[in-house]
């Protein structure tokens, strides 16, 4: 059987950091400028940060 890492690597930290464009106020803001309906946070906020090393670029 094999390791559950094996292919991947493990051995380096994820980057902890405060990011302003993360937080649930700026992209509310964003939608807004984009004309989209902000999200009511006075219900709660969900985010998800998919956990990408920081030398992988995503091209969207």
């Amino acid at each position: 059987m094999q390791a559950w890492m094996e292919g991947y690597t493990s051995d380096v930290e994820y980057t902890a950091g405060y990011y302003r464009e993360q937080t649930p106020d700026f992209l509310n803001l964003c939608a807004v400028m984009q004309k989209v309906i902000p999200v009511n946070l006075e219900r709660g906020f969900t985010y998800c940060e998919p956990a990408i090393p920081a030398d992988l670029k995503m091209t969207v």
